[in-house]
């Protein structure tokens, strides 16, 4: 890390808020992360139960959007090598990630085939690149 970002850190006021959003998105992205996976088996057994009131893609953009910055944020849980999961956990997260983004682009003919994998990658590389980012 440079000097600049140490400084940044050393401050007991930004380090109380660093925390504290810490604590806001990880909560945000558990809600939104459960809320959207039990919406879309709700729309996934009868059509239009929840797409006809509300958006899915806006939830998942929030869980999106709320699990980066939990991870950017970093409050204190970085130093347990990412909570104790193993690679046997990242590998089924990142299987059923890719078997959900096939079955959720199901109109899209070639791209279909092609996107899968690359979430499947996507998974690994932000494991890796973290770890590494934990290590520095």
């Amino acid at each position: 890390m440079t000097k600049a970002i140490r400084r940044f850190k050393s401050f007991p006021l930004f380090e109380a808020l660093r925390e504290f959003l810490g604590k806001v998105f990880r909560l945000l992205f558990g809600v939104s992360t459960l809320t959207f996976i039990a919406y879309f088996f709700l729309e996934h057994f009868k059509t239009g139960l929840i797409s006809n009131y509300f958006d899915l893609n806006l939830l998942l953009g929030l869980s999106l959007v709320s699990g980066f910055i939990t991870l950017m944020v970093d409050t204190g849980r970085a130093n347990s090598r990412l909570w104790g999961l193993n690679l046997t956990v990242v590998a089924a997260v990142a299987l059923a990630l890719g078997l959900l983004s096939y079955q959720y682009l199901q109109n899209l003919e070639k791209v279909r085939y092609f996107i899968p994998p690359l979430v499947i990658a996507s998974v690994f590389f932000i494991i890796y690149f973290y770890q590494r980012y934990d290590n520095d």
